[in-house]
This record gives structure tokens, sequence and C-alpha cells, in this order.
């Protein structure tokens, strides 16, 4: 229901593998930051910003080529069947119910373009 991505890019000395382990120490405050086989997608899961009432999941990829890099990251933020219930019995008043999951995919997309701004500040060239 509320959507956010945070995409950065820059130039890098870095293999993929290394600005893999720092985004993952970088993203490690919103939940366990897991790489698919491939190594090139990354989601965050059990996040540490569901709520009552509302989940947040998180989904990004790394691509190095050339020396550069392009970090893109997309949060999700939605209310789990009791939130709907809640705002459906309590309407309009139980519409509140929306304000969590809205600000808490803005927390996590500050969060997560501070963990691009600090991985790109660790693999400037």
């Amino acid at each position: 229901m509320f959507t956010g991505n945070a995409t950065m890019g820059c130039d890098s000395s870095l293999s993929q593998d290394q600005v893999q382990a720092i985004l993952e120490r970088e993203l490690e405050t919103l939940g366990m930051v897991t790489f698919n086989g491939t190594g090139s997608n990354f989601e965050i899961s059990g996040s540490r910003f569901s709520r009552f009432g509302f989940d947040v999941t998180g989904t990004g990829s790394v691509s190095a080529r050339d020396g550069r890099v392009m970090l893109t990251a997309d949060v999700t933020a939605k209310p789990n069947p009791l939130g709907w219930r809640i705002a459906v019995c309590l309407f309009p008043i139980g519409c509140l119910i929306f304000l969590g999951p809205s600000n808490a995919k803005n927390d996590v997309l500050r969060k997560v373009e501070a963990a691009f701004s600090e991985t790109k500040a660790r693999e400037v060239v």
C-alpha cells in the first residue's frame, strides 16, 4: 500500500562482494539482510519497523560493472489483516492505523538512503 524506493550509483574500485559486505553491515539496523545465490539481489527480513497492524518489507539489488556500482532498494509497508479490520470497524477514526505504515516506510527509506550514502563514502575511488 505504501511503497518507496532509493537508488544510488557511483564510481568504485571495490568488487561486488566488497560492496555487499559493506551494505550488509550498514543495513543490519533494519533487520537481517540476505543476498540470493547470485549475490546481486538482497532481502531485508524480520524488519524491526513492523508493528501491530502493519508489516514492512524490503528488497534491493547491487550491481557492479566497469568500475560503476548501482544500489537500489524497494520498501513496502502495508497494513496486515488486523490493521484492515481495525480501520474498517472503527471507521473513520480507524483510518489512523494507516499513519503507522506510512511513517514506517519513510523511516526505513531514510535509513536505506543513509546506508547507501555510507556505502558510497567507503567505495568512492
